[in-house]
């Protein structure tokens, strides 16, 4: 099976004690086990990391993993990439803070059938008590987009924030002619969320959904659709 990526000596040696039920720090293995992927070591690093192993030894040389640095280690990887804990420059990843994250992601090719989807962001908008949309095609696409607010957004108070006029007194009839008690405004905090390519929707400030090609086909097959849920920082 192809490995991944790279473990930084201090983040194998964590690991391995992890594994062998010795004394770690649990801040790094939580982080790490976040960003986790098969790795690729060599003899070299696992005996920088203090761990002594000869049958795997053994396995490694076998395998040409002796003494390569880690930037070649990488090379060698599905991800090309060095988890670690203090560099965020390429081809590291910082697993405390770093712009690479892993979050979950699913993607629904043309004429697949996306329930899975739609249940996902239902349940995600199921006990919200205020949401962001930020897609400037939301008006465009009314005929499909409509389908967010009857099949998904919960039909009950709640408020609905949008921004840069993506909805007029004319579609904020629409809306709560769905469910009255919705309260729908314009946005004036989320400033970052100003002409844009992705759309995002925000839930309760804590959640972001990047919709990387729209509101509307989460319920048309004829187009992919994609999504990224992510913790918002």
């Amino acid at each position: 099976m192809s490995k991944s990526l790279v473990l930084s000596d201090e983040l194998l040696k964590e690991f391995y004690n992890f594994k062998n039920n010795i004394s770690c720090n649990n801040i790094y293995i939580e982080k790490l086990l976040h960003y986790y992927k098969l790795y690729i070591t060599n003899i070299e690093q696992l005996k920088r990391a203090g761990i002594s192993d000869s049958i795997l030894f053994q396995q490694l040389a076998q395998s040409g993993l002796i003494n390569q640095s880690l930037e070649e280690l990488a090379k060698m990887t599905l991800f090309k990439t060095i988890l670690n804990t203090t560099i965020d420059t390429f081809p590291y990843i910082n697993i405390l803070n770093d712009q690479i994250e892993n979050n979950f992601t699913s993607t629904f090719y043309k004429e697949e059938d996306r329930e899975k989807g739609k249940e996902h962001i239902k349940n995600l908008l199921e006990n919200a008590n205020h949401i962001f949309i930020y897609d400037k095609y939301f008006r465009l696409h009314w005929e499909r987009t409509k389908y967010f607010f009857e099949q998904l957004v919960p039909k009950r108070k709640l408020n609905i924030y949008y921004t840069n006029n993506h909805f007029n007194q004319s579609d904020i009839t629409k809306i709560k002619n769905i469910y009255k008690d919705w309260k729908i405004s314009e946005d004036k905090i989320n400033t970052d969320f100003r002409n844009l390519h992705d759309r995002y929707l925000i839930i309760d400030n804590k959640i972001e959904l990047i919709l990387t090609s729209g509101f509307e086909n989460i319920f048309d097959e004829s187009k992919d659709f994609t999504y990224i849920l992510k913790v918002k920082k």
